[in-house]
């Protein structure tokens, strides 16, 4: 994230470590929570969230959704989505058609 003030990054990622207890949450349970307590506590000012392919699921997208944020991350081919609003069944990435704009 940078700040819109002083225009310095901050790099916000989950501390999920094999030597570090997890309290048995997942790495999208804290990454959820550090997004909200980026939201609250923090009161970052931000308009995207870059985020590389493994964070890519479903929770996750609806929490950035839900702030009205964008998100900027790779999927990958094999993930299942929908872009036509409920009217088809959900489709592989792969399958997807592109525009020369998107």
């Amino acid at each position: 994230m940078i700040n819109p003030v002083s225009a310095t990054r901050r790099v916000a990622r989950p501390s999920v470590s094999p030597t570090l207890p997890s309290n048995g949450r997942s790495k999208i349970d804290h990454v959820v929570d550090m997004l909200l307590n980026g939201v609250y506590q923090k009161q970052f000012q931000f308009w995207a969230v870059l985020t590389d392919s493994w964070y890519v699921t479903k929770e996750i997208m609806l929490t950035i959704e839900k702030y009205q944020k964008i998100y900027y991350c790779p999927f990958k081919d094999n993930r299942q989505v929908d872009d036509s609003g409920n009217t088809q069944p959900y489709r592989r990435v792969d399958a997807l058609e592109w525009s020369g704009t998107e």
